[in-house]
């Protein structure tokens, strides 16, 4: 987990000495789910359902764990447009990288094209 949080985001973690890192626990709560759980089951064998489920705020996550996630790495992504240096090679300076390039492609035309909305 310290190495996929590393390589991805350069969220350095220690899972060993500090477990109760939110990172950890919010992992924690998104992995534990059964898979004879009936909205995924649902899901996965009507896939034209999944919108409709969505529509209805139904969710296979817990909605306070994606909403941990997607604040944190909107932080991380708007500390790193603001530096506008790079530290660490990382999959999210290459998610701002591609989105950068297709901003100065298009003569600084602003588009939601990329990955971060």
């Amino acid at each position: 987990m310290d190495v996929l949080t590393s390589s991805l985001f350069s969220v350095d973690i220690d899972s060993l000495n500090n477990p109760k890192d939110p990172f950890i626990s919010n992992i924690k709560k998104m992995l534990k789910f059964s898979l004879f759980n009936p909205l995924l089951l649902t899901s996965v064998l009507f896939p034209f359902i999944g919108p409709v489920l969505e529509k209805m705020d139904f969710a296979v996550f817990p909605t306070a764990v994606t909403d941990f996630f997607y604040a944190s790495l909107q932080k991380i992504r708007s500390e790193r447009v603001a530096q506008d240096h790079k530290k660490r090679v990382d999959f999210m300076q290459l998610m701002i990288d591609s989105q950068k390039s297709e901003k100065d492609d298009q003569n600084c035309e602003d588009t939601n094209k990329g990955i971060f909305l």
